[in-house]
């Protein structure tokens, strides 16, 4: 009897540590959670591939192979990134730069000075998505150069570059409007 009492707890002990019916071969599946966010990487930064994909993962403490993260793509129809890139749409365009777009563009104001009737002319940014609107220059006598000092004006600088790069808003056309009060038509232009 007691035999058969060890013969028991042996197949006992040794059915709750057998673990074969529950092993799979290969490698463990990549979560589902893991597998949206590779999707979401991928739509939301178009000129990503794989490897930057895997680079951002790992910077996550998630490690996906580069094929893992291939298959996850095809498997929800997203093209590879030079494809991805080629075909943007402009909704993409627009969706993906909103906070960074500006237009800019020139109006013209007739207003009485001491001189008389003087036309001034306007050149305004906006930043569209804020639809907050700027006056960056009045001229009542625009030229080549006074238009090629507002084109640096409104280039961003390299600290404004850098900082996009880095993932912070710029703070936008922050212009400054100096007033030569010896000319007359900047006078009665901020008079």
């Amino acid at each position: 009897m007691p035999d058969t009492l060890c013969r028991w707890h042996r197949k006992l002990i040794a059915r709750k540590y057998d673990s074969s019916q529950i092993r799979r071969a290969g490698r463990p599946p990549v979560l589902r959670t893991i597998k949206e966010l590779i999707v979401r990487m991928a739509r939301e930064n178009q000129g990503w591939g794989y490897t930057r994909i895997k680079g951002a993962l790992n910077n996550l403490g998630h490690e996906v192979g580069r094929s893992t993260i291939l298959r996850t793509l095809r498997e929800n129809g997203v093209d590879p990134a030079p494809e991805r890139c080629s075909r943007t749409s402009w909704k993409d365009f627009l969706r993906t730069h909103w906070e960074g777009l500006a237009a800019a563009d020139l109006f013209t104001v007739e207003a009485w000075t001491l001189t008389g009737l003087v036309r001034f002319h306007v050149f305004f940014v906006m930043e569209v998505a804020r639809r907050r609107v700027r006056i960056a220059a009045i001229s009542a006598s625009p030229h080549g150069a006074w238009m090629e000092q507002l084109a640096r004006k409104v280039q961003p600088s390299a600290s404004e570059l850098a900082s996009v790069e880095s993932g912070c808003r710029p703070s936008c056309f922050s212009f400054s409007r100096k007033v030569n009060r010896d000319n007359p038509s900047q006078r009665a232009a901020f008079a």
